[in-house]
């Protein structure tokens, strides 16, 4: 007879097995029944075409109600047969129906066997249930759905659930409630329900059951009235509609202990000896170590000193009677820097502003939108008139506290333990795979690549943290990519949420899993601020994200659950705890940077999205190089306590990840480090590879990157791309943000860029894109920023260290700055000289003082490198041509271009700041 059935994951006209990852191929044959099952005419039209009914608004504390669907079920038909003994069936692996798992040729009936029901419970997500129509007891095994086009999105049961007989009306008293589902309306969906006849699970003389359904929503149907919690007819598309937002939870108060407020005050004012006594014994509580008994507390503890000591410097920038002048653009007003008592070295774009009026009823609010040398910039909701401000008041922004504390409370004790603190692994809940198609063929050459993503796919650490340990240059970006497209690939009932620092990394990730995965599939969340930098964003990103078309950035159930990957921030990752995202949606999380971040931060999406109660439902992957620059922290006696530490650099001083001490192999199930690094000379590599990485790391980067500029007639030894230029410049302090800079290695830097954007580098052109200069001191950063704006050099990066990590340019300057003083002040931070001598790609060229240098003792290790290698530049070796004739020094070539000592010296004054 003609086949009831369609096709599943196969074309139309194909026989056989499914040849499409995730499908299903359907073989029928002719007709046969088991039991008694319900006669041929007992379903009614009714029963046919039955339609599931929206629950009833509010749900979850709603204050609008959601978009309310109906669902079309149709029936599709039945197989039936004899399951071989001791034949187990896996879903992801095996065909349901291949002919070769059973004894006898598959049948097909007409008559239903299961009763399957839609309803929504909450926005976009429906609870999916199954009754017994038959009057024998059935066990069903899984619930599978398919899009249209084939591909398993979704496994429902995991374990087989006895289905009571059916009553006289033709359906089992109790309809069993399985796992919640998202559907995306106007999609068509194909269910398979799969179960087994009797009451015993046993594979013996039992029948299979196989049963379809087609699931499409039914429009005429919908309720007329929607609802939007946002709707802009300007931004949203006429298919918008059918969208809806997330309401996000309100975030608990973040409460600072009173002992804590008393921490920062001056001591000499408090008179009871109590509280003094209390106050010191919490500054040593807060120096303690973490361990399982006192993780949630203490970390909560730093937390809130981190807050307080925020919110004390905050208010050190409160104006009194401000003099706010009003600008051209409107509703833009600012104010000068010298107005502050204290320079407001903290303050930032975005940062909240109020102007404070004798009537509290007619402040108003803004945001910073820009900070320059002499003025801070200030974006406000509506026009104020500035003579009656009084005050203007700059706000900390406690989100991000209230989102850490929130994840501290989700941890629940043996959560700590297992993923905070763990000893041992049991490996994740999922089948291992063995055989990979890599998409990039080059893996298959890096074996502690293809080791991380094996191990990443196969959850080997589970339920302990994953880490991939990527020194610079070894490709942790590409392996982390790899892992998260074979995941996507080989497990298409995973859902995977991607994390980084940044939005620079998670921008970088979403452009390289674009490449790999659909696109379709691929979900990147940004914060609201970030669409006032939307110009800067790569389209193809905004495309793909909450940004496209939409003013405000908010997001929808429709985003996230029908997205296999969502890409975001760490701090973001939050706005998802706050919208109850279901905590098993995701399976995987991986965070990227994670050296870079507090350990608090990385729990934000750990403990909302990884965990659930006292179970984890995902695998955790951790990757960064805790050789690094850990997280930034304003207070001294944070940065002395497991504050600074990451996650990452913590969990790998545990026994479980450290390295074997005869082999120096670390434990491949929890942790990788890679070694072969692609991006510099070898020379360039070498002084790091040894003094951070016990010379693991092997030089592989290709041909011209390595000798691109070897030879170069201004190398002080021509096979060996690095210059160290000794310059006895003079430190200076700028007044208002006691930040240093050094003129003197700003012309140095200034000769050498020009040098080669002029002449080249051994015959071959150089441009601004090419060159990178780094400087640890902020005030620096903006003088060389300024002396390249006014040669129009707009395309030279130019930054701090934290804002080169995980950078990288062929062509690297560093200033050093400190110059005859008594230290070297944070240039000490090992963890800094490491992040500034590894940007490099083809050279480097060190600028400062080598005898103030070497007061610290790692500055003059690399000092004797490189005398070792003969890289000390001597400024009169080789006298530069100027005209046809040599000139006495390099600095002649910068004074005959214009650059005189005075000109250079008004630069700060004359050339307004970023």
């Amino acid at each position: 007879m003609e086949s009831p059935w369609m096709f599943v994951g196969s074309e139309a006209g194909s026989s056989g097995c499914c040849a499409n990852e995730g499908g299903v191929g359907l073989r029928v044959s002719s007709i046969e029944c088991f039991g008694t099952m319900a006669p041929k005419n007992s379903a009614t039209k009714q029963d046919d075409e039955r339609k599931s009914r929206p629950s009833e608004p509010p749900i979850n504390g709603e204050k609008c109600p959601a978009l309310y669907h109906r669902w079309d079920i149709k029936f599709a038909g039945t197989i039936i047969e004899s399951l071989q003994c001791n034949n187990q069936l896996y879903p992801l692996k095996d065909c349901p129906i291949c002919p070769e798992m059973f004894e006898s040729e598959p049948t097909s009936s007409e008559n239903q066997t299961f009763h399957l029901t839609v309803k929504q419970t909450r926005v976009s997500t429906f609870q999916i249930g199954v009754g017994n129509r038959s009057d024998v007891p059935v066990w069903l095994d899984s619930v599978l759905f398919f899009d249209a086009e084939g591909k398993l999105v979704k496994i429902l049961v995991k374990k087989p659930v006895l289905l009571g007989a059916a009553l006289e009306k033709g359906i089992s008293k109790d309809i069993v409630t399985v796992e919640e589902i998202v559907l995306t309306v106007g999609r068509t969906y194909r269910v398979i329900l799969k179960g087994k006849s009797g009451d015993d699970n046993s594979q013996e003389h039992c029948k299979l059951i196989i049963e379809q359904y087609r699931l499409t929503e039914d429009e005429s149907k919908v309720n007329s009235k929607r609802y939007l919690l946002w709707y802009d007819t300007s931004t949203y598309s006429k298919c918008s509609l059918s969208r809806t937002e997330f309401n996000l939870t309100k975030l608990r108060p973040f409460i600072i202990s009173p002992l804590v407020s008393a921490m920062n005050t001056n001591h000499s004012k408090i008179d009871d000896s109590s509280i003094q006594k209390d106050l010191l014994k919490l500054i040593e509580t807060s120096k303690q170590e973490f361990s399982p008994s006192n993780y949630s507390q203490q970390i909560d503890l730093l937390n809130q000193i981190e807050l307080h000591h925020l919110l004390q410097e905050f208010s050190k920038y409160t104006l009194q009677k401000p003099v706010i002048q009003a600008m051209e653009s409107p509703l833009h007003y600012n104010i000068s820097i010298e107005q502050f008592a204290v320079r407001p070295s903290l303050l930032s774009e975005d940062v909240r502003v109020q102007f404070v009026k004798e009537e509290k009823s007619k402040n108003v609010f803004g945001y910073i939108s820009k900070i320059t040398a002499e003025m801070i910039v200030i974006l406000v909701e509506k026009r104020v008139d500035i003579d009656d401000v009084t005050r203007v008041v700059f706000h900390v922004d406690r989100s991000t506290f209230q989102l850490e504390q929130t994840s501290v409370i989700l941890m629940k004790e043996p959560l700590v333990e297992q993923i905070c603190f763990p000893t041992a692994v049991t490996g994740g809940p999922v089948e291992a795979i063995d055989s990979f198609e890599w998409f990039r063929p080059g893996i298959t050459s890096n074996k502690e690549q293809m080791v991380a993503v094996m191990s990443i796919v196969n959850q080997t650490s589970f339920p302990a943290p994953y880490i991939l340990f990527g020194p610079p240059g070894t490709g942790k970006t590409s392996t982390l990519v790899e892992a998260i497209a074979q995941v996507y690939k080989l497990r298409p009932t995973a859902n995977i949420l991607v994390t980084a620092t940044s939005n620079f990394a998670a921008n970088e990730l979403t452009c390289r899993l674009l490449q790999v995965i659909p696109s379709s599939s691929i979900f990147r969340y940004f914060s609201r601020t970030s669409g006032k930098k939307i110009d800067e964003i790569n389209w193809d990103i905004v495309e793909f994200s909450n940004l496209a078309g939409s003013s405000t950035g908010n997001i929808c159930h429709e985003d996230i659950y029908g997205s296999r990957v969502v890409v975001t921030t760490l701090t973001m990752t939050g706005r998802l705890v706050q919208a109850q995202i279901n905590p098993k949606h995701f399976s995987y999380i991986f965070i990227d940077e994670c050296g870079s971040a507090k350990e608090i931060t990385s729990l934000i999406p750990i403990a909302g999205l990884a965990t659930h109660n006292q179970e984890i439902n995902a695998s955790i992957v951790l990757a960064g190089d805790p050789k690094q620059l850990g997280p930034v922290l304003q207070y001294e006696l944070l940065k002395q306590t497991v504050h600074s530490q990451s996650m990452l650099e913590r969990l790998m001083n545990l026994p479980l990840y450290a390295q074997d001490p005869e082999t120096n192999e670390y434990n491949g199930k929890v942790v990788s480090q890679l070694r072969q690094s692609f991006r510099s000379h070898a020379k360039l590599l070498e002084f790091c590879n040894q003094q951070f990485y016990n010379g693991m790391l092997q030089a592989k980067a290709p041909y011209d990157i390595q000798e691109r500029a070897v030879g170069w007639w201004r190398l002080p030894n021509r096979k060996c791309p690095i210059i160290l230029h000794p310059v006895d410049g003079q430190t200076e302090q700028d007044k208002h943000n006691f930040s240093l800079f050094n003129r003197k290695e700003c012309w140095k830097v200034m000769f050498y860029v020009g040098d080669m954007l002029n002449k080249g580098i051994n015959g071959r052109s150089v441009t601004q894109s090419d060159i990178g200069i780094v400087s640890p001191y902020v005030q620096q950063v903006r003088y060389l920023k300024n002396c390249c704006k006014s040669r129009d050099w707009t395309d030279i990066e130019i930054g701090s260290v934290e804002q080169f990590q995980g950078k990288e340019k062929a062509i690297m300057l560093i200033s050093t700055v400190r110059s005859r003083c008594k230290n070297v002040g944070f240039l000490a931070d090992a963890a800094r000289l490491n992040v500034m001598l590894t940007r490099a790609r083809s050279l480097m060229i060190v600028i400062g003082n080598p005898e103030t240098l070497r007061l610290d003792p790692l500055w003059e290790k690399f000092i004797e490198f490189c005398r070792q290698n003969g890289a000390i530049a001597r400024p009169h070796d080789r006298k530069p041509k100027l005209n046809g004739k040599e000139t006495n020094s390099d600095s002649e070539v910068t004074a005959s271009t214009g650059e005189s000592l005075a000109s250079m010296n008004s630069l700060m004054a004359a050339i307004p700041d970023d």
